[in-house]
């Protein structure tokens, strides 16, 4: 009866129109009929929530689009690849075999390290492909994940893991317990927080190692202070993620600043062996840094974090105030701050332990 009513010419054409419109959303065979060796497969993402300061989970859970490669397991050879402009699946329909599915998520769509999906062929070219910390906001944290899969006949859905490249850095309450009863009954206020010797940029698939880092200074936001001359200004320092600065809030001797402040670094793999407090730059490992005045007195609370990693948390639960701090954000003064850390941090992979002295 069909035949009657659409013959085999407007069947071909509609079917033409059909597979165009397929073409043209990255989504080729996703409603087509299934064929013998051959599999329908639907690829979603999946990931963790993150927080930060005055940013809501649902912002920081965002994933505003995403790109999708799937390479030959066997000759590494591309065989897919496709875009969307929100979480939504790609589909795509595929022989069966095995494969490697890779996930990249809210890289950036414009500037100068603009990533085009059409031009990456390779896995090496994916997993290579450089990201700045400037391209990522609380709102829109770039991704990667990858996952093997064995696709079959007939339909299926996979899903791809993906994580952060991005540390976080989180400090939830600041103790002011002052042990000289003289500086106890001075004013003592927070000034500004933020995160020192940060590095400008990784790579989607992999961390850099410590000899990867270059020993530049203006390839490091914050050299060794906030915006400190010689550090880098292309792309400028995203002070969203880094710093928190004109505080200025007065702490009464035995009471807490109980606001939590979280930050977001480049991973920085450089290990506690290798730091260098030298007042002349050489790469070193990232640091928070508390400024705070006691009276008319300015000082500085300085806490190295060597070793960070992407998508794990380095959370101090509190930092307790009991003598005066550093006149240099590079120098730790001993005895000066007392640190508790937390055991876990459901939102985040980890969690990872940091000492006043690591």
């Amino acid at each position: 009866m069909m035949e009657r009513f659409f013959p085999e010419w407007a069947i071909m054409c509609l079917a033409a129109v059909f597979l165009a419109a397929s073409c043209a959303n990255g989504q080729l065979g996703g409603d087509l009929p299934q064929q013998e060796g051959y599999c329908e497969a639907e690829f979603r993402i999946y990931g963790e929530g993150t927080r930060v300061t005055g940013i809501s989970a649902s912002d920081e859970a965002k994933v505003n689009h995403w790109a999708l490669f799937v390479f030959e397991t066997r000759d590494g050879a591309l065989v897919a690849s496709g875009a969307a402009a929100s979480p939504a699946p790609i589909r795509k329909t595929l022989p069966t075999s095995d494969y490697r599915a890779y996930a990249l998520v809210n890289y950036p769509l414009s500037g100068s390290d603009a990533v085009n999906p059409d031009t990456i062929l390779t896995e090496d070219d994916l997993k290579g492909t450089v990201a700045q910390l400037a391209d990522n906001s609380p709102a829109s944290l770039e991704m990667f994940g990858a996952a093997d899969i064995t696709l079959r006949a007939g339909a299926e859905t996979e899903t791809i893991p993906v994580e952060r490249l991005v540390a976080k850095v989180s400090l939830k309450k600041i103790t002011v317990g002052l042990t000289n009863p003289a500086l106890a009954a001075q004013t003592f206020t927070l000034r500004g927080i933020w995160m020192d010797n940060v590095y400008a940029r990784t790579a989607f698939g992999f961390d850099y190692g410590a000899s990867q880092l270059s020993d530049k200074c203006f390839q490091w936001y914050n050299a060794m202070d906030w915006h400190a001359a010689g550090s880098c200004q292309s792309p400028a320092c995203p002070d969203e993620l880094l710093g928190e600065r004109g505080i200025d809030i007065i702490v009464p001797q035995g009471a807490s600043h109980a606001v939590a402040h979280c930050f977001y670094v480049t991973p920085n793999v450089i290990p506690a062996v290798m730091d260098n407090r030298s007042g002349v730059w050489s790469k070193r490992c990232t640091r928070l840094v508390i400024l705070a005045s006691i009276g008319a007195k300015s000082c500085y609370y300085v806490i190295s974090l060597p070793g960070l990693q992407r998508n794990h948390s380095y959370t101090i639960e509190e930092a307790i105030i009991t003598q005066p701090g550093s006149e240099d954000p590079e120098q730790e003064v001993s005895g000066s701050l007392t640190l508790s850390f937390s055991s876990s941090d459901p939102d985040w992979e980890g969690p990872w332990i940091v000492s006043e002295a690591s």
